[in-house]
């Protein structure tokens, strides 16, 4: 549902999340990083804003399913947050928490797209926005796929027949 990506998006204080996790970052404001090529400054996550967020899950529709929210705990530290800020959107949050120990049992289930939820990091070793849509998003490429889109799936396909960085983002 859009509307409830919408509002878990604007519900996202990402400021307040660094502050709360003692963190040194800069909040992120899209998925593709400043110093990669194919970052777009236009492109930008929604402001935080919760009165907002709260209109975007009414229009969903959404009826109070509960959402199950799956991370590591050592690892994920921003998870308690995300849940904070998720459940003062008005979402029904069920944690389910791993330690290190059952990392293997964690990736189990994410594999297995048993969750609603997660929260991952990703580090590229390849100077190439590619490499992060691929990795994150693909529905054939993803540690974790969980989306299913053909079209999305053609695009990155299509972009790897590109060698010049520059002209595969503008395919993608």
């Amino acid at each position: 549902n859009k509307d409830v990506r919408t509002a878990i998006a604007q519900a996202m204080d990402r400021a307040g999340l660094l502050q709360k996790t003692e963190s040194s970052n800069s909040p992120a404001t899209q998925v593709i990083p400043s110093s990669l090529p194919g970052y777009d400054k236009s492109v930008s996550f929604p402001a935080f804003d919760l009165t907002a967020a709260k209109a975007s899950l009414t229009k969903s529709g959404y009826k109070n399913e509960q959402l199950e929210f799956v991370y590591i705990k050592e690892l994920q530290v921003d998870a308690p947050v995300l849940i904070e800020q998720l459940k003062a959107l008005g979402l029904n949050i069920k944690e389910t928490s791993f330690t290190s120990d059952e990392t293997d049992a964690a990736l189990d289930q994410l594999e297995s797209g048993d969750f609603d939820l997660f929260t991952a990091g990703f580090t590229s070793d390849i100077s190439d926005a590619r490499d992060l849509l691929g990795a994150l998003l693909s529905s054939t490429e993803s540690t974790y796929p969980v989306l299913k889109d053909e079209a999305y799936d053609k695009l990155l396909a299509d972009s790897d027949k590109a060698f010049d960085p520059t002209e595969r983002i503008k395919l993608l």
